[in-house]
């Protein structure tokens, strides 16, 4: 068990300030072709409150032990005119256990998450969480959660309502709720359906967008997967169900092929036996591939679920699939993605049907949903193809790309919300 409290590496700190950097160049790039004025701009702006703290581990005895440190990130709009922030609910937002989280990574995703929550429309502000974990540490991640819910109590539940990220899975929520309070996190088990939301919904946005722009997801359509954990498992099922062939997958350990298409059921089980962290590497069947190999390889789509910046400014050009799915928080690095882009006509779509998933969890504590799998499924479906509708209606009206046009869309309905509607 550690002893020794952990701080942020300084190359993991770089790291999470070039995101926020290549975030606002975005931010000023979407301001330009939109044509906004500066108080226009101004709202467009994410304003965010970072907490940190340090605390210990508690097992289920109480005894404490160990030392970490936690950051909590809350992002809202303002509007400039009166400067009143607009808290229309609770910041939402995952909660991850990872050697490499740091305070600007955490402020990034938890912009990135209130760009999500406007896109889609939901009531809610941009949150995250993170729990630096060195590597190495040997402490229970049930007994970390419990140190981090009693130290921040004061704005689990209230404030924030967290969610599983990377790291964290269902029993790390319960384990927090137990701590507090019912509906104090999402991602427990009590909505069913919700597990699987992100990856369904990454699954569809794939689905339009390789309808819409000409490669249309066929019967014997060939897939590559990079990442295989909750994002990963599930988006490969679906494409599977809907038909495709997923010919290649990879995890952090490495890669797994086979042209005729994995059988993506039997590969759950076979990473799943070997209990957490489990890998797709030495499944039957199949063939080893490095993961650079699944990242270029000749598909008709990529899905990215692992990490951030897996697609970047010296792998970009590789790419070699017809559509680039993301649902990875920035999985393709911001200025690589013209890259991408330009390599082979490829688009991207951040898959935010996560939130959509928590959103009606939250609604169901509070009475205000009833509903099964198909229910919540059917209506991750739905917001997608409205949403879809918009950015490429957006796509039209600016003359811009698919990353763009989300932005366009995002700032359009942040500006509504804050009574700026812009005559478009």
């Amino acid at each position: 068990m550690t002893a020794t409290l952990a701080t942020p590496r300084q190359a993991d700190v770089a790291a999470g300030n070039q995101l926020l950097d290549e975030s606002e160049a975005l931010r000023g790039n979407t301001i330009r072709l939109m044509g906004l004025d500066e108080t226009q701009a101004a709202a467009t702006e994410g304003h965010t409150e970072l907490i940190e703290r340090t605390f210990p581990a508690i097992d289920a005895a109480g005894l404490e032990y160990g030392e970490y440190v936690g950051f909590v990130a809350l992002t809202n709009a303002r509007n400039p005119i009166t400067g009143k922030l607009r808290e229309r609910g609770e910041y939402k937002g995952g909660i991850r256990l990872n050697p490499l989280v740091c305070g600007p990574e955490v402020s990034w995703l938890s912009r990135g998450m209130l760009d999500k929550l406007d896109l889609f429309d939901l009531p809610l502000e941009g949150g995250k969480a993170g729990i630096l974990v060195p590597e190495g540490d040997t402490a229970s991640s049930l007994d970390i959660m419990r140190g981090f819910a009693l130290a921040f109590r004061d704005i689990l539940g209230s404030r924030y309502v967290g969610a599983t990220d990377i790291g964290t899975y269902r029993p790390e929520m319960l384990t927090v709720e137990q701590s507090l309070y019912r509906g104090c996190v999402t991602g427990t088990g009590a909505l069913e359906g919700q597990s699987e939301t992100t990856g369904f919904g990454l699954a569809v946005a794939t689905k339009l967008m390789s309808d819409h722009f000409g490669h249309p997801l066929l019967p014997g359509s060939t897939v590559a997967v990079h990442g295989f954990g909750k994002l990963g498992t599930v988006v490969a099922r679906f494409l599977m169900q809907f038909g495709c062939r997923v010919q290649l997958v990879a995890d952090q350990h490495g890669g797994v092929a086979n042209e005729n298409g994995l059988d993506i059921n039997a590969l759950i089980n076979y990473v799943g036996a070997q209990g957490r962290g489990g890998s797709v590497v030495g499944f039957p069947s199949a063939d080893s591939v490095t993961s650079a190999e699944v990242l270029k390889a000749d598909v008709d789509v990529l899905e990215l679920a692992s990490t951030e910046n897996v697609v970047n400014l010296d792998n970009a050009h590789l790419i070699d699939a017809n559509v680039v799915g993301v649902g990875a928080n920035g999985g393709i690095q911001q200025s690589a993605e013209s890259r991408v882009r330009g390599h082979k006509g490829n688009f991207r779509y951040d898959s935010a049907a996560g939130v959509l998933g928590s959103h009606l969890e939250m609604r169901l504590f509070r009475g205000l949903f009833q509903g099964g799998r198909d229910e919540v499924l059917g209506e991750v479906r739905r917001s997608f193809q409205v949403v879809f509708g918009e950015i490429i209606s957006a796509m039209e009206r600016y003359d811009t790309d698919f990353t763009h046009a989300i932005q366009c869309v995002t700032y359009e309905k942040r500006l509504r919300s804050l009574g700026m509607p812009l005559d478009v």
